[in-house]
């Protein structure tokens, strides 16, 4: 994959991560760091058959941290040189290939908290590629075959290691050296290529070669339907269950058995946890007060915000912030 080397300032790279899709995202310095934060290769490419390809080969010239929401995706990545560090919700991991290279595939279940990052002097080469859970979905013509993909996704995050055999690392390596142009034959190869490469690891993946990296929550995949979607816009108007029912046209007990049927928790409880992952939002994305974060959330006590929170994430807010920092 031939390209261009350039440096990045903080507005640089945000733009670039910006234009890769990963609305919101923000980044923050640690301490004084000089106008460049990393040089060299950056490439975010969406290829028309769905994958996501992400290429780097970069030098990291300061402490930063990317932060942003991703959702509902499978992210495979190639570590060739230097050190990867980032932190997924309440979990951080980190990645070395100086004796060598890494593969680890992260699986993300609805919307998760994301921050990558940036060490000082730290030479990286990378490969990322990226499809959604729906996509993968679509692409299975069998029910045993989709049952086995949303298995996959039944915790909120996983992470997984797998061996770097000799093949991987050739394969990985000819999807970087691949010089993509506006060709035809060009970008019908990298896809082919890339495609051919996640169904190698998505094999090796459902065949439990793979390592996991951290235990992680067990979450039960919640069913989308009409009343949790209608009750989304009412969840800071401070409305009781009876009036948000009303609001709805339907009954209380309707509405709370549908909550227990599909979420085995009550309106209020839901509510409770919307806001939350609200707050958690805002905490690491956003880069809100503790504070802050608590008032948006309902709370008059940042006490009892911090009480509920950690009930909710088995983390405090101040615990989370520091996974979520160099």
């Amino acid at each position: 994959m031939v390209l261009k080397e350039k440096s990045y300032s903080k507005q640089k790279l945000k733009n670039k991560i910006l234009q890769a899709g990963y609305d919101g995202s923000t980044i923050q310095e640690s301490g004084q760091s000089s106008n460049t934060l990393l040089s060299g290769a950056l490439n975010f490419t969406q290829l028309q058959n769905g994958v996501s390809l992400h290429f780097a080969n970069t030098y990291e010239s300061s402490e930063t941290v990317s932060s942003c929401e991703i959702a509902d995706l499978i992210s495979f990545n190639i570590l060739f040189a230097g050190r990867l560090s980032f932190a997924i919700n309440e979990q951080r991991y980190q990645f070395d290939a100086t004796t060598s290279e890494k593969i680890f595939i992260n699986i993300i279940n609805g919307k998760q908290t994301f921050s990558r990052f940036l060490s000082l002097n730290n030479n990286l080469k990378k490969l990322n590629l990226c499809v959604s859970k729906a996509w993968l979905i679509q692409r299975c013509p069998h029910e045993q075959e989709k049952s086995l993909i949303l298995s996959l996704f039944r915790d909120k995050h996983a992470v997984y290691e797998l061996s770097c055999s000799e093949i991987l690392k050739e394969q990985a390596l000819q999807l970087c050296s691949i010089n993509v142009n506006d060709s035809l034959k060009s970008q019908l190869f990298l896809e082919a290529q890339a495609t051919l490469f996640i169904s190698e690891l998505l094999s090796l993946l459902k065949t439990r070669v793979a390592r996991p990296v951290s235990s992680t929550k067990s979450y039960t995949t919640k069913p989308k339907r009409q009343f949790d979607k209608e009750v989304l816009p009412l969840l800071y108007c401070d409305f009781t269950v009876k009036q948000i029912s009303n609001k709805l046209g339907t009954s209380e007990s309707t509405m709370q058995r549908y909550f227990k049927q599909h979420f085995q928790m009550s309106v209020l409880e839901f509510i409770r946890e919307k806001k939350l992952e609200k707050a958690r939002r805002m905490l690491v994305i956003e880069r809100k007060s503790i504070g802050e974060a608590a008032y948006y959330s309902g709370y008059k006590h940042v006490s009892n915000f911090v009480t509920a929170f950690k009930k909710q994430f088995a983390v405090t807010p101040r615990e989370l912030l520091k996974q979520h920092e160099l």
